[in-house]
């Protein structure tokens, strides 16, 4: 049986953020399927599971509109490069 992939991209992690909340219950409720669970994020704060990939993409930012478009271009290149 082939393990599915899922890959969810969050720009920020920090534990006492709603969203954050949410993607944290979400991959724990995952966690005991068969599935590869896979973050893509800026920075993460918090406990992580050992079966938990985490991948940081933390592009240079000069400004809000570049910090935005060049997280979204790192994310991107790293959903194909892992083929998610």
């Amino acid at each position: 049986m082939n393990t599915f992939r899922l890959a969810i991209v969050r720009q920020k992690y920090r534990p006492d953020g709603g969203a954050e909340r949410f993607v944290s219950r979400a991959l724990e409720a995952l966690d005991n399927q068969s599935v590869e669970l896979n973050v893509i994020t800026r920075s993460w704060i918090g406990a992580v599971q050992p079966q938990w990939h985490i991948h940081i993409v933390n592009p240079f930012k000069w400004g809000r509109i570049s910090r935005e478009k060049g997280f979204a271009q790192a994310a991107r290149h790293c959903w194909q490069q892992e083929k998610f």
